[in-house]
């Protein structure tokens, strides 16, 4: 009989942890034991993929067993791309003995398949008191410019009380009415991420004001535009840094639309000027936190003139930043955009930081001395 794994740290019951060293194959007190092959090992695992807790006990059998069931396990993160995979997850969570599995799902990103589309009823495979502590969903691909959701769709998304993170990537919708509905559906949500999305249609006043929240009882105050800095060039590799025109067309929906929030990070790939900047800000009258990064580090944002910046002074943004921070921003630019911004805006700055790529980073002190 192969050894368990005593004397070892052991994960609790329903929970696993990522690989810890090299797989080893079980050792046999003795020879005249038989050997049980490791694809019947790897297969039993399969087999009880939707067991999460039978799956969690083979973890203890030996060291064979523990890297096989970790192989087919499920993460505190779980990514659906398929109809199969979306089913696989809504039979496990429905399974009487794996109701309290639930709870250890703290992310969840849904990416549609346009063969089998998904994104207009995983909600309802999926409700909401399935996974409780659900923190972070993610949205790919979703086109409801060809097909429109159900109502039953927000009002089963609305079950997702514990959602704090909303990311939503190389989505298209009808307007920016469809976008804001999402994310007033979520009662509890705080940080809304959009990149690379496509508007079929332009700002309609009447269909948003439709969706706009009692702002006494809204809780969303921090806006991602864009790729959060290098951690996701990373992970997907170098991109081009040439955002299309289309993607920036629901910048300014967004400003109009979300001009209450009081944070702010944005890629400056989608801007192509000073100006463009300078009209967005415009729009955030509560802001209070701005973190501009360039993802890429290759955008090229058009320098201001002495005509604009005299311009810009005179018709300045009228936030008071307390937290404003540069993120692989060449100090040039850097500079220009505080011109942008005036003293106005920065009277009651608190904290200031530049990341270059010319030069490491400065600090609010450094940065002046360097000025």
């Amino acid at each position: 009989m192969a050894d368990a794994l005593d004397g070892e740290e052991r994960p609790p019951e329903g929970h696993t942890w990522h690989v810890r060293g090299c797989y080893r194959p079980p050792t046999y007190s003795s020879d005249t034991y038989p050997r049980f092959p490791q694809e019947l090992i790897d297969r039993t695992c399969e087999l009880l993929r939707l067991d999460p807790f039978t799956l969690t006990k083979c973890c203890l059998v030996c060291h064979a067993w523990y890297h096989a069931a970790l192989r087919v396990s499920w993460n505190s993160s779980v990514k659906l791309q398929t109809r199969e995979a979306l089913d696989d997850c809504a039979y496990m969570l429905m399974l009487k003995n794996n109701r309290s599995y639930g709870k250890t799902f703290l992310g969840l990103e849904i990416q549609d398949d346009p063969q089998k589309p998904l994104a207009h009823i995983w909600p309802m495979r999926i409700p909401g008191y399935f996974l409780p502590r659900l923190e972070h969903l993610t949205l790919v691909n979703f086109d409801w410019t060809a097909t429109r959701p159900h109502d039953l769709f927000f009002h089963f998304l609305s079950y997702y009380t514990s959602i704090k993170t909303l990311e939503i990537t190389r989505c298209q919708f009808h307007s920016i009415a469809e976008l804001r509905r999402i994310s007033t559906t979520l009662p509890n949500l705080e940080t809304l991420s959009l990149a690379e999305i496509t508007l079929q249609h332009q700002l309609v006043p009447g269909l948003v004001s439709r969706y706009l929240p009692i702002l006494s009882r809204n809780k969303l105050k921090e806006i991602i535009i864009g790729t959060i800095g290098h951690a996701t060039h990373e992970l997907t590799g170098a991109r081009d840094t040439h955002i299309p025109s289309v993607y920036r067309q629901f910048l300014w929906d967004t400003c109009v639309t979300y001009s209450y929030v009081t944070e702010l990070q944005l890629d400056l790939r989608y801007y192509s000027s000073l100006s463009s900047l300078h009209r967005f800000l415009h729009h955030f009258p509560h802001l209070s936190h701005l973190l501009l990064h360039d993802a890429e580090i290759g955008s090229h944002v058009e320098p201001a003139s002495a005509a604009d910046l005299a311009l810009y002074t005179a018709h300045a943004p009228n936030p008071s930043l307390s937290n404003l921070r540069f993120e692989d921003v060449p100090a040039s630019l850097a500079l220009q955009i505080l011109l942008v911004l005036s003293p106005q805006a920065c009277r009651r700055l608190e904290s200031l930081r530049v990341s270059s790529p010319e030069g490491g980073s400065m600090s609010r002190r450094s940065w002046a001395e360097d000025v």
